[in-house]
């Protein structure tokens, strides 16, 4: 027969599938799968006639010759099925690219912790099955942020949230884990922290706190700072009672209550201050009469406040708060080397060399003369020794003589240290002529002692002899 129009045959390939999105769905259906391959439709190529999932029948659309779009059927067993596009022609043939897999609702049988603060960041555990490519889990309708670290186990972030329980839900291509009592998280009110009193306390703890404030029952710590205190308890939920752990450094540290449903957030009103203890740096003079009387400056740390200060065991006859670094004190009787001590409401100070003051016999200079026996001007003072006009009594001998001016008042005279004798050259005078001169005496005291007098030299002119 002649060939016309009429006569001719097309072969058309078989339809391909390369793709299908997404690739897992529930037991129950209803998942909007693309899929893409060639020969579902065209030109001498009659539209894909059937869509199964399986061996199951699903009903779909032809979106162009490379896609279309399915609905999942049901499927009783959870497992991967290979979805095949049947035209006219011919039925795609199977291959990885075409499996769609079919899996079972996630389960959610375990929380812990089961309750958290309202404002989120609580870390939950949840346990139970299907936990494989999860999409997302959700605390009521918020949303947390999670880590799957197994098919059984997530660990997730709780978001903020008001108070009450939610149900915590797993979200897989599976489908949503149903809701039940195993899963729910309760919101609560975590600890506040309102007040604080006494605010101040010694730096060397063990002063007792107040702790005012809301949902304290149950607490599980205090903290001062990141010290816990040496001890705390609950007295109800709005109250607890604490002692202050040490704090040597001193400054203010913020009180913080713990729960198991968290910790206090910190604020002014929980703020506790360490005062330290008063420190003795130094003492002007460090010796002085057994009899006491001696004014003392004490220098130091932490004094505002001082209650009391002693030499030894023995307080003070008087004393005054110059500053918080400064106090005069007047020395009460005693005998020997002392510690000084400080005392006000947060502590004593510890004692040390620097604040160690020794009672001793005091040196005394006994002028018996106004001045030494004149000298005749161009004359040597007649060896003239000092002794017989200044007597040195009290301190510990031996004694060392100076006169810080002689010298340079009379360039001519000089002192012997050991006796006191002053000696040399008069200068030459026409008349009457006065010196005034001071002589120092130190004694062999540890600390030593030094007193000073004024004498008068006296020159006459040799007309005058």
């Amino acid at each position: 027969s002649a060939t016309i129009s009429s006569d001719k045959f097309t072969y058309v390939a078989a339809p391909t599938v390369t793709a299908v999105t997404p690739a897992a769905g529930p037991l129950a259906g209803g998942t909007s799968v693309t899929i893409t391959g060639t020969g579902f439709s065209g030109t001498g190529s009659p539209n894909a006639s059937a869509v199964l999932f399986g061996s199951a029948v699903a009903v779909f659309n032809v979106n162009s010759s490379t896609s279309i779009t399915a609905t999942s059927p049901a499927d009783l067993s959870a497992g991967p099925v290979d979805i095949t596009v049947t035209t006219a022609c011919a039925t795609s043939a199977t291959s990885t690219s075409d499996q769609f897999t079919y899996m079972a609702a996630p389960t959610v049988t375990a929380v812990n912790p089961v309750a958290g603060l309202s404002v989120g960041f609580t870390s939950v555990t949840i346990t139970g099955t299907g936990f494989t490519a999860v999409s997302a889990v959700r605390f009521g309708t918020t949303t947390g942020s999670f880590a799957v670290a197994s098919a059984t186990s997530i660990t997730v972030t709780s978001p903020a949230g008001p108070v009450g329980t939610v149900d915590i839900t797993v979200t897989t291509p599976g489908g949503t884990s149903s809701t039940s009592t195993a899963d729910q998280f309760s919101y609560e009110q975590g600890p506040t922290v309102t007040a604080v009193g006494p605010t101040v306390g010694t730096a060397i703890g063990g002063t007792v706190v107040t702790i005012t404030g809301t949902n304290l029952t149950g607490a599980s710590s205090v903290m001062f700072g990141t010290t816990a205190a040496a001890h705390y308890a609950v007295v109800s939920s709005t109250s607890v009672t604490a002692t202050s752990p040490a704090d040597l450094a001193g400054g203010t540290v913020d009180v913080t209550v713990t729960t198991p449903i968290g910790t206090s957030a910190t604020s002014v009103a929980d703020q506790f201050t360490y005062e330290a203890v008063p420190t003795v740096s130094a003492l002007s003079p460090i010796a002085g009469a057994l009899t006491g009387g001696t004014s003392v400056v004490i220098t130091g740390t932490g004094f505002t406040g001082a209650t009391a200060v002693k030499f030894g065991s023995t307080a003070a006859t008087s004393f005054t708060v110059n500053s918080a670094t400064s106090i005069t004190a007047t020395s009460p009787a005693g005998t020997g080397t002392v510690d000084v001590t400080v005392t006000t409401s947060f502590g004593t100070s510890a004692t040390s060399s620097a604040d160690q003051f020794t009672y001793v016999t005091l040196l005394r200079l006994n002028v018996t003369g106004t001045h030494l026996v004149p000298a005749l001007e161009n004359s040597l003072y007649n060896s003239g020794n000092i002794n017989q006009y200044v007597t040195a009594t009290g301190g510990t001998p031996s004694y060392n003589w100076t006169s810080p001016n002689l010298s340079t008042i009379l360039p001519g005279l000089s002192m012997d240290r050991t006796t006191g004798a002053i000696t040399g050259g008069a200068p030459s005078t026409s008349t009457i002529s006065s010196y005034s001169v001071t002589v120092t005496c130190t004694d062999s005291t540890t600390p030593s002692q030094q007193v000073s007098v004024p004498l008068i030299l006296y020159v006459y002119p040799y007309s005058n002899r």
